[in-house]
C-alpha cells in the first residue's frame, strides 16, 4: 500500500473541510504501516478508546465558561429559591478556582465532534470534592443542583488541537521519511498550512 499517497490523500481531505472522523480511517492505516509504537498510541487514544489510563495532553483541558447553581437560601422562618445562579467561584483563591474550572476531556475526538455539534451550552456534573468547594462558596444554602457550563467552542478548539497535529505529524513525515517528494502544491494544503500556523501564534 502506497503510505505516501495516503498522506497526501489525508492532507487534502482535511483540505477540503472533510471531518478527522471522515479521515481516520486512513489515519489508522498510516500508522500501521509506519510501525511508530508512538504515533499508534496517540492514535489509540485520540481516535479509538479515548484515555484512559495514559496522560492527558494540555490541548485537551479547557476552562468551564460558568459554574451554575439552584438552591434554598434560609430567609426567617422560610425558604428562598435561587435558580440556575452563577456561583463566584473566584472567591476561593487562584489556585481552586483554577482548579473546579479546569475540565478534562477523556473521550475520543469523535465524540468530541459530536458535542461541538451542540447549538446551546453543555452541562456537565461536578465530582464531590467540586460540589464541597460550591458549598464553601455559597455558605449556608441547600444547594439542589449544580453544574458546569460548557461552550461548544471549547470543544471545536480541541478538534483544530488534534487536526493541526495530524498535519504537523504529516507534515513531518514529508520531509523525514519521503525526503520532500509528497506533493505538497495544492492551494488547499498551503491553506491549512496557514490556518494552522495561525492558530498556533
Amino acid at each position: 500500500m502506497d503510505v505516501k499517497k495516503l498522506v497526501e490523500e489525508v492532507l487534502l481531505d482535511l483540505g477540503n473541510n472533510k471531518t478527522l472522523t471522515e479521515v481516520s480511517s486512513k489515519i489508522q492505516i498510516i500508522v500501521r504501516l509506519l510501525g511508530d509504537n508512538d504515533l499508534k498510541k496517540w492514535y489509540d487514544c485520540e481516535f479509538v478508546r479515548g484515555y484512559k489510563d495514559e496522560l492527558l495532553p494540555e490541548y485537551r483541558q479547557t476552562m468551564a465558561a460558568d459554574i451554575k447553581a439552584t438552591y434554598f437560601v434560609p430567609q426567617g422562618f422560610g425558604v428562598m429559591h435561587i435558580s440556575g445562579q452563577s456561583v463566584p467561584v473566584a472567591n476561593l483563591g487562584m489556585d481552586e478556582y483554577k482548579e473546579i474550572m479546569t475540565i478534562s476531556f477523556c473521550d475520543t475526538i469523535s465524540a468530541i465532534i459530536n458535542y461541538s455539534k451542540h447549538s446551546d451550552d453543555i452541562a456537565m456534573s461536578l465530582s464531590p470534592y467540586e460540589k464541597v468547594l460550591v458549598q464553601k462558596v455559597l455558605g449556608h444554602v441547600q444547594i439542589q443542583a449544580v453544574h458546569k457550563v460548557i461552550a461548544p467552542s471549547a470543544f471545536q478548539t480541541i478538534i483544530d488541537s488534534v487536526q493541526s497535529k495530524v498535519i504537523d505529524i504529516f507534515m513531518d513525515l514529508a520531509q523525514t521519511v519521503f525526503n520532500g517528494e509528497i506533493d505538497l502544491s495544492s492551494n488547499k494544503i498551503k491553506q491549512i498550512r496557514m490556518k494552522e500556523e495561525l492558530y498556533n501564534l
